[in-house]
């Protein structure tokens, strides 16, 4: 009974949306006849999500991405969209045409040209997150295949005398003539990794394409943060980087190395990656 409300309320939703001829009819009866087709694909959205219907999963997604952009909720559009393209139930040709759209949703909404909604309380509800701070659904991060290539000045020995010799030093004002910095990440030292200012630190993680077409990024560089610093110093140029440019092919997962230069002592976290596709910045954040 219950998947066939949720059936019924499809019908229903569409209803409202078959553009039907009407004397007199105004833009505000539209917004109603889309607001009301809004509730009804949400109420069987309710019932349709995470049950793994690809074809299902597409077609909601999409038309409550379209509906909420329809209705001036571009955050809210910009989340179904999302969803969109993180499943492969589509051709690369619709998948294409999928991706135009969102990066065109997703600069409405940085440039703020609409008015921002706030998330209604369903959305809330299901996805527990806000839309302020939007994520690229591509490419797709391998978090567990996260690595850090440096030179290390720590042991992994037994010895007992160096993680209380090194905890130390880093918390000690850093002397003037021994600039080393933290770099808070999982391994060894508490998640600690200690580094030297001015060598070169490498990380490699494996990113996954997920679409069934070739999309190139382009001014791809890792996000660094840089915190505990000295009081005399500014918070620009903390890290020299080249970003460089990268094709992953349909479904093609690769290992890439992002090289940072530190040029200030202080404790430096990795946030995420930043990148352009076509010309809109993107990141996504490692967790």
């Amino acid at each position: 009974m219950v998947r066939k409300y949720a059936f019924r309320m499809t019908q229903a939703a569409s209803c409202f949306l078959t553009p039907v001829i009407k004397p007199q009819e105004t833009e505000t009866d539209f917004k109603k006849d889309r607001e009301h087709a809004l509730r009804c694909y949400l109420s069987a959205y309710a019932v349709y999500r995470n049950k793994n219907w690809g074809q299902i999963d597409d077609h909601l997604h999409f038309v409550l991405s379209r509906i909420n952009f329809l209705l001036g909720r571009q955050a809210d559009a910009l989340q179904f969209m999302s969803l969109l393209l993180k499943h492969n139930y589509q051709s690369a040709k619709q998948q294409a045409s999928y991706l135009r759209e969102y990066l065109h949703m997703y600069k409405v909404v940085k440039k703020g040209k609409y008015l921002m909604f706030i998330v209604t309380l369903f959305f809330f509800f299901f996805f527990q997150s806000s839309t302020e701070n939007q994520e690229f659904p591509l490419p797709l991060i391998n978090q567990k295949s996260f690595k850090i290539h440096l030179h290390d000045y720590f042991t992994d020995t037994n010895d007992a005398d160096w993680p209380a010799m090194e905890g130390d030093l880093l918390d000690h004002q850093f002397p003037d003539r021994k600039v080393f910095f933290a770099l808070k990440r999982e391994g060894p030292n508490n998640g600690r990794r200690t580094a030297v200012v001015g060598e070169q630190i490498v990380i490699e993680v494996e990113i996954k394409n997920p679409l069934l077409l070739d999309v190139q990024f382009t001014d791809m560089a890792a996000i660094w943060e840089l915190s505990q610093r000295q009081e005399a110093e500014d918070n620009e140029n903390d890290f020299i980087y080249d970003p460089f440019e990268l094709v992953l092919g349909p479904g093609e997962a690769k290992k890439v190395r992002f090289c940072v230069l530190p040029i200030k002592q202080g404790l430096a976290s990795i946030k995420g990656i930043r990148f352009s596709i076509f010309g809109v910045e993107g990141s996504r954040t490692l967790r």
